[in-house]
Formats: C-alpha cells, sequence, structure tokens
C-alpha cells in the first residue's frame, strides 16, 4: 500500500486483538508518513484484555525499523497510560527512524499519579530517531479557559 497518510477515530486498545491488527495494519503501510488517532477507551483503567505479553512472544506482532522507516509525525489521544498504549507508544519510539514528532494528548480524567509516571517512562525509551520529539499535551481544562 502506498498509504502516506492514515486517520484512525474511534480506536480501543482494549478490544481483543485491536492492538495486533493495528500493528498488521501498519506493517502493510511502509510509506505511512503520518498517523493520527483517536482512542475511544472511555474506562480510566482499560486494562481487562492485555495483549502486550502476547505480542512480545509473537515476532509477527512486533514493529521494526523498516515497517515504519518513513513515519514522520504520529498523534494520539485521549492517553490515559494503559499496558496496551505504553506499550504501541514504546514500539513507536523505538522502531520510528525518520518519527520527528510525537504529540500526545491526555486524557481529561488520567489521575495525576500517571500523568506524572507515564511521560517519564516514555522519555527514557531509546529512540530510532535522533530528531524525534515528544510533546505532552494537556487536554484538561485551565482556570483561564474557563474563565474565559
Amino acid at each position: 500500500m502506498n498509504l502516506q497518510v492514515l486517520y484512525l477515530y474511534e480506536f480501543s486498545f482494549s478490544e481483543e486483538g485491536a492492538l495486533t491488527t493495528f500493528i498488521q495494519l501498519l506493517k502493510k503501510c511502509p510509506t505511512l508518513r503520518l498517523l493520527k488517532f483517536l482512542s475511544r477507551d472511555k474506562t480510566r483503567f482499560a486494562y481487562a484484555r492485555e495483549a502486550s505479553p502476547r505480542m512480545l512472544e509473537d515476532s509477527s506482532g512486533r514493529l521494526n525499523g523498516q515497517d515504519l522507516c518513513k513515519l514522520q509525525t504520529v498523534e494520539i489521544g485521549p492517553f490515559r497510560g494503559s499496558r496496551q498504549e505504553m506499550f504501541f507508544v514504546k514500539a513507536i519510539i523505538s522502531n520510528s527512524p525518520a518519527l520527528e514528532k510525537l504529540v500526545i494528548m491526555e486524557a481529561n480524567d488520567i489521575g495525576a499519579l500517571a500523568a506524572f509516571k507515564f511521560p517519564r517512562e516514555l522519555l527514557c525509551v531509546p529512540r530510532a530517531s535522533t530528531k524525534a520529539k515528544i510533546v505532552f499535551k494537556d487536554t484538561k481544562p485551565t482556570v483561564t479557559s474557563l474563565v474565559r
């Protein structure tokens, strides 16, 4: 496929096989440059069906540098820091040699501990791209935005 831009709406990390299917889709799009997706996981802790351990055992479910060799920009939100989300974002960071920008929009209902923990964890992941920037956006309303 010569797909260069992919927008996914209402994606759910907690559905059975969703993460595996999504990674297989990405492997079929070697020319992908922009990936933008919005999650629909409304629950604060979407840990019901953990795909991550099984995917680590199955090499066909892993991404590598050749799969995402042209991916430059990724936007994900609302991000809650579930294991599936973390697994996916870590795979993007460590396997995208052309990555320039990863934008993570935090969920409004994310707890303070999670909001502190997941950025620190993601910033420690070795990056395939030396120019990759990770941007965290807080989508919670601020006092000034409420005053307007």
